[in-house]
């Protein structure tokens, strides 16, 4: 019985459409490294602009601490199992909290973004990107 090569074209995707796609996900994967060591936690977020904002809680627990200021990575993709095809984008740069209360109430209007976690999310967080990118592979690369 033969084996047929199911594996497609590597496409690099243009800044734009990665930022569509993750305008088009509100979920991913928020990578981080603490002591030394990655830690990657799923979040939901929104696109502002071409930044990625997300709500966490206040105080000091472990996540708080280990996100402000952070260089971080945000991951999304797409994988459809049977054609072997699917997509990847990934975001970084540097989370900051957002401190104006003005910027916080724009957010809340703007963005609808309602935390999935339970308790208190009223902290904004935005990761301002530094470099968007992304790969398609599949059989329906390239077209």
């Amino acid at each position: 019985m033969a084996v047929r090569d199911r594996r497609g074209e590597l496409d690099v995707m243009f800044r734009a459409e990665c930022l569509d796609l993750l305008a088009a996900r509100d979920y991913g994967r928020l990578g981080l490294v603490e002591g030394g060591q990655p830690v990657v936690l799923p979040i939901n977020y929104a696109l502002d602009g071409e930044h990625i904002v997300f709500r966490t809680g206040g105080g000091s627990g472990k996540f708080n601490t280990l996100v402000r200021g952070a260089r971080a990575a945000l991951e999304i993709d797409d994988i459809d199992p049977a054609t072997h095809a699917g997509w990847s984008v990934l975001a970084t740069g540097r989370v900051n909290e957002v401190e104006s209360g003005a910027e916080r109430e724009r957010l809340e209007r703007d963005c609808g973004l309602m935390p999935w976690a339970p308790g208190d999310r009223s902290h904004w967080m935005v990761m301002t990107t530094d470099r968007v990118t992304g790969r398609r592979i599949g059989p329906t690369a390239g077209s």
